[in-house]
């Protein structure tokens, strides 16, 4: 299957509804992606295929961190890459805008998602009790995933030498 992951844009937002739709029970509107897409530190992305979108995600860029605000791909394209590839692509852009890790929060009752997040290297860091305001008594795990930035190490390109 090939596909492109690209910014998300305002003409997304039906075929982003659709997808959270089919994920979430309690799925976001119209509003709630288009008032978060209005704020300055709000982004998404999304992997198309043939004007077709399979999968989003949503997220904002912190002082120190990316947070991802939703996340989904198709349920007839999951399992292909797709959100690996989204994933991969929040990894190599974060350590450039001076974050250093990327977190969200996955139901406690979500294992597909707390599964899959832990195959892209996130740990559970911490369990946020009662978190859901629509689902009351319904736990999550903050989940993190620390970038690791490549540092080189400094070479003296000034050489020194001894004459005797």
């Amino acid at each position: 299957m090939k596909y492109e992951i690209r910014f998300m844009s305002r003409r997304d937002i039906k075929q982003v509804l659709e997808i959270e739709n089919e994920s979430y029970p309690d799925a976001a509107t119209e509003n709630d992606f288009l008032s978060c897409m209005e704020q300055g530190d709000c982004h998404g992305i999304v992997a198309e295929s043939k004007r077709d979108l399979l999968g989003y995600c949503l997220f904002e860029k912190l002082k120190q961190e990316t947070h991802i605000i939703s996340f989904a791909v198709r349920y007839e394209a999951r399992r292909n890459t797709i959100g690996r590839q989204m994933i991969d692509r929040l990894k190599s852009t974060a350590p450039h805008v001076g974050r250093g890790r990327i977190s969200i929060e996955v139901p406690e009752d979500n294992l597909q998602g707390q599964q899959f997040f832990r195959s892209q290297g996130f740990a559970a860091i911490k369990i946020l009790r009662d978190y859901y305001d629509i689902d009351p008594g319904a736990d999550a795990y903050l989940m993190q995933y620390e970038v690791r930035v490549a540092t080189a190490t400094p070479v003296n390109r000034i050489k020194t030498t001894t004459r005797g």
